[in-house]
């Protein structure tokens, strides 16, 4: 029986490079024996890049010298002052509040970013547009790899939210796109990005909101089309093992009746206890990516199922450049130690 194998890539923003650089470590002949390329928000855009017979390398070179020209100040914020002043008086309903609050921004004792996405999507999509090249335009169903990417669609014609995939399988549940418009669609990172307007499915946000790892999502669409679980070979690559928690000392000076909206986004800084920008996104994305890898563990059988992910030793927000070579050292270090082999050892076997 030949196996079905499934590469399944997580988001993580900037940490995306963990992947691309553990792809590149195990070589391009796992992607051409994978079956499904997969992929959340940063690992969508990886999943589809791959799909577009894009090398690692340059997918390494994408995260480790393009962050500033995605995560740039002169991409953010997303809104004109204009914008933001308009949001404040929908807000407050008060010219006279609205103003305020515009003049406290304006002493920069308050973030723009507060009341407007952090980013606009034109740096991100120009460096997509720059990897995929003529690709960008191409329809999934117009690939000859299958590929699975995941989005938040916020309206489904109904009125409701409802997660999508956004895939080339062909069945009553794919939804096809153009390669760019998936990857922007995947990666739209509440609070960070502006939902995407999608031009066939609407506005949308990052797949990582319910499916940040994507091995369970794919794996039970997999299943969908009739495929022999036991022919079934997942890969699942993660974006680091963060170490993101609260501490309970720090509820020693910020209790928790004072945790509303703005503590979640941006935290009070402690000393002793730095916690990350967009603890509350930290949170969704992690607790996800945690519940999927069990249950596709316990899914699939014993031995079919590899989860990689490296351990980090500090907090890495989405959009944090600065980390950039501290994430290759990382990767370099994990590629050269004790579990590599056996790592390796498991591609070869399964991913033939």
């Amino acid at each position: 029986m030949q196996n079905y194998t499934i590469l399944s890539l997580d988001g993580g923003g900037i940490r995306g490079l963990l992947t691309a650089k553990i792809l590149q470590s195990l070589g391009n002949s796992v992607v051409a024996n994978t079956t499904v390329l997969a992929g959340t928000s940063t690992g969508g855009i990886l999943a589809l890049a791959l799909a577009a017979g894009i090398d690692a390398q340059q997918l390494v070179d994408l995260y480790s010298k393009r962050c500033p020209n995605i995560f740039g100040a002169q991409f953010s914020p997303a809104s004109s002052d204009a914008q933001i002043r308009e949001y404040l008086h929908l807000l407050t309903g008060n010219a006279i509040a609205a103003n305020t609050i515009w003049g406290v921004i304006e002493m920069g004792l308050l973030k723009k970013d507060l009341f407007s996405a952090k980013y606009s999507h034109d740096g991100l999509r120009q460096q997509i547009t720059n990897v995929l090249g003529t690709h960008a335009t191409t329809l999934l169903s117009q690939l000859p790899r299958r590929v699975f990417v995941t989005t938040y669609q916020l309206d489904d014609g109904n009125g409701a939210w409802t997660p999508i995939s956004l895939d080339n399988f062909g069945s009553p549940e794919s939804h096809d796109s153009a390669m760019l418009d998936a990857a922007l669609s995947s990666s739209a990172a509440p609070t960070y990005f502006p939902p995407y307007e999608h031009p066939l499915w609407g506005p949308c946000v990052d797949g990582g909101m319910f499916a940040n790892d994507p091995a369970m999502f794919v794996l039970a669409r997999v299943l969908q089309l009739g495929v022999d679980p036991k022919s079934i070979r997942l890969l699942s690559i993660g974006t680091g093992e963060t170490v993101d928690g609260v501490p309970r000392a720090y509820f020693n000076t910020v209790p928790p009746e004072m945790w509303g909206a703005v503590q979640w986004l941006d935290p009070i800084k402690v000393k002793g206890t730095p916690l990350s920008k967009g603890l509350l996104l930290n949170l969704l994305m992690d607790g996800s990516s945690e519940v999927d890898d069990e249950q596709a563990g316990t899914m699939l059988m014993t031995g079919n199922y590899l989860r990689v992910q490296i351990p980090l030793n500090q907090p890495i927000t989405l959009d944090d450049c600065s980390c950039t070579p501290e994430l290759e050292k990382v990767a370099d270090a994990f590629v050269q130690g004790s579990q590599w082999p056996a790592i390796q050892q498991w591609v070869a076997r399964n991913f033939v």
